[in-house]
This record gives C-alpha cells, structure tokens and sequence, in this order.
C-alpha cells in the first residue's frame, strides 16, 4: 500500500501530528533535511509505530521534499 507522508523537520520532537484533508499524514521530525538524517528518523519512527521493519518501507518519492510517497506492506494498520 502507498502512503502520502509530509515531514516537518527541524522540530521538537519526532512525532505524528495530524492526517490531513487530502489523506497525507503530517510528521514531525526532530532531525535536519540533511543527508537524508530526516528520511532516516522517517523510517525509524514509522518503523517502530507501524510495528514493520525498516527495510519493509520505501521511499518512492519526495526524497529531497517535505512530501513523500512511501510503500509499505499492503497488510500494515496504520494506527492515527
């Protein structure tokens, strides 16, 4: 399954914040656009929320912008 992801970097705390009108979900990050530190922290947090593995999500695109388009196996609750 394909899921819409718009990363806030540079905040205060990895968290989700909110889904929005147009189903993308909305994170915040704690860690820099910065060599792809925000996309790590991504699948990290997402990983352990998700309760999948990291190698089981995929950044389809939007690796250098705050809106991606992830994969993520078809069978996965997403909990918000």
């Amino acid at each position: 399954m394909y899921i819409q992801i718009k990363v806030i970097p540079k905040s205060r705390e990895t968290a989700f914040m909110e889904k929005m009108d147009d189903e993308t979900y909305k994170v915040r990050i704690k860690s820099a656009p910065e060599k792809g530190r925000a996309n790590n922290e991504l699948i990290e947090f997402l990983s352990v929320e998700l309760k999948i593995s990291k190698d089981s999500i995929k950044i389809i695109s939007g690796h250098t912008d705050p809106r991606k388009l992830l994969k993520i196996p078809d069978n996965t609750e997403i909990p918000w």
